[in-house]
């Protein structure tokens, strides 16, 4: 969406820098969530809407994220990159992400469920109707992007 040279260009002259402003150039540019020259549902952000007390309990308790275990294919991938890119960052001994369709979809009805913070029938705002619609479709993408992958290691032979 940005680059480095966006935000060096937009940083100089200026005093102070603050992330809000970059945001708001952002949507302007790019025309994400405008009508017109305003922001859709008249408001930039709802930061104040969403900074409620958990009070002196905290905040509740949320099970750990859905993982998986490697099956045959994402283990041979796993000994390829380690192979292949041996001084690449990360570790992989851990790896426990969803690397096929139904695995992504498992995830993201337990990341909706216990962790985004609101259906999107709580939702009373057009605005974050459409900011829920643009995520879910990002993830629903993940999940096919995941599924085509999942196609063509299997065709590799690793």
């Amino acid at each position: 969406m940005s680059t480095i040279e966006d935000f060096k260009a937009f940083s100089e002259g200026r005093k102070s820098l603050l992330l809000e402003t970059f945001y708001r150039k952002m949507r302007r540019d790019h025309d994400i969530l405008m009508k017109g020259t305003d922001p859709v549902g008249g408001k930039w952000n709802f930061d104040k809407d969403n900074r409620g007390d958990f009070g002196k309990k905290g905040p509740p308790k949320i099970k750990p994220p859905r993982s998986f275990q490697p099956d045959r294919t994402t283990q041979d991938v796993i000994k390829l990159v380690d192979r292949e890119f041996p001084d690449s960052p990360g570790r992989l001994e851990n790896f426990d992400y969803s690397v096929t369709h139904e695995q992504a979809l498992a995830a993201l009805r337990e990341f909706v469920k216990y962790r985004l913070g609101f259906p999107p029938q709580r939702a009373g705002n057009e605005s974050i109707r459409r900011w829920w619609d643009h995520r879910h479709q990002a993830v629903l993408r993940y999940g096919q992007l995941c599924q085509q992958n999942e196609r063509l290691l299997r065709g590799l032979h690793i």
